[in-house]
């Protein structure tokens, strides 16, 4: 009788010594699972900041478009202007610079003249 006393008692602590890594790796796996949540939320901030700034970068590109289509304009402008100043340097009709202090008429300003102050 006292050999299976001894087993029963033997058992028994094996059992509690099962509950409880039974009870650790409950509470493990509950923050592991709590710990998932967290990587939820994280994840879920990542895609919403990543759609911002897909959309910021598809709006700068707009902007650089647009920038870049004025710029085209502007140096396409400017160009026809240079070759006008050429055409009318070689022609000898640009109006003399307002170097000379002692000219008491102002110099004569051509239409192109006027054109490159209005295009800035």
């Amino acid at each position: 009788m006292t050999l299976t006393l001894g087993l029963e008692i033997l058992l028994a602590l094996l059992l509690l010594v099962t509950v409880f890594y039974c009870w650790r790796l409950d509470r493990r796996l509950n923050a592991l699972r709590n710990g998932q949540d967290g990587m939820r939320e994280a994840v879920q901030d990542l895609i919403t900041a990543t759609e911002q700034a897909q959309s910021c970068i598809a709006g700068l590109r707009e902007t650089a478009n647009q920038s870049s289509t004025e710029l085209d304009a502007r140096i396409h402008s400017a160009q026809r202007l240079a070759a006008d100043l050429q055409r009318l340097g070689r022609q000898g009709q640009v109006a003399t610079p307002i170097n000379a202090s002692n000219s008491s008429t102002p110099p004569q300003r051509s239409g192109l003249l006027d054109r490159l102050r209005e295009t800035g």
